[in-house]
């Protein structure tokens, strides 16, 4: 399993520790935010996504062995926006547990 695909959700304070632990066990990682920039380790994979949209979170967690949800909209949208994150990513895994 130590080729395992490990995808995180998030690149804030939650996000990086997830990844700084994960590759301390020598995982692969790829961490997924909306800018596609993040201060991380040369080896771990950046991607670009906006995770308000299940069809793109579909696109950036396939081949996921597994993935952690460290995305968070900001404090201030919480109101507006947690709900829409949180329903755009278990979307995806409520598909992915049926097939």
């Amino acid at each position: 399993m130590m080729n395992a695909r490990h995808v995180v959700l998030g690149s804030g304070p939650p996000g990086l520790a997830t990844v700084e632990a994960l590759l301390r066990r020598g995982h692969r990682v790829v961490v997924v935010n909306r800018s596609g920039r993040a201060d991380v380790a040369a080896e771990v994979e950046v991607r670009r996504a906006d995770l308000y949209d299940p069809a793109t979170v579909q696109a950036v967690t396939a081949g996921a062995t597994v993935v952690y949800q460290c995305a968070q909209p900001a404090y201030n949208e919480w109101t507006m926006k947690f709900e829409v994150l949180q329903t755009a990513i278990l979307t995806e895994w409520r598909r992915r547990a049926r097939n």
